[in-house]
């Protein structure tokens, strides 16, 4: 975001000011992986690194890699990770916590509020919970 963007308020399910051990962890081994070249990572970038986690979950309780077995077994799994504890039990789809955050300077985002647990309304209309 760059100097430009100091002061802005944005809101978002993942922001770097998330305290927490995991989120301090996993930022702790971004640093390190990417050192100068690490952008600051974000609501775009999380989800996919704890969708990583959580289709690892699924195929370990599916006992297999097989995609309709995995599919099922989505709706049971879970994953605490940056953003804290990920459940996609929703369609499949996950309530999240989101945080109104305000943009440092140094291009790390503060919390400033959290609503937890925002439910992400019926996603896919055809799909049977």
């Amino acid at each position: 975001m760059g100097a430009d963007a100091t002061g802005i308020f944005i809101a978002a399910s993942y922001v770097t000011g998330i305290e927490s051990d995991e989120n301090v962890t996993f930022l702790e081994a971004m640093a390190e992986k990417f050192g100068d070249d690490l952008n600051t990572p974000n609501d775009l970038s999380v989800p996919q690194y704890e969708a990583v986690y959580l289709y690892k979950e699924a195929v370990e309780a599916a006992g297999t890699t097989e995609a309709d077995a995995v599919i099922d077994k989505l709706d049971e799994v879970s994953f605490t990770g940056p953003r804290g504890t990920v459940i996609m039990h929703k369609q499949r789809h996950a309530p999240l916590t989101m945080y109104l955050g305000q943009v440092l300077e140094d291009g790390s985002v503060s919390v400033i509020q959290s609503f937890e647990n925002v439910d992400p309304g019926e996603q896919c209309p055809q799909f049977a919970n």
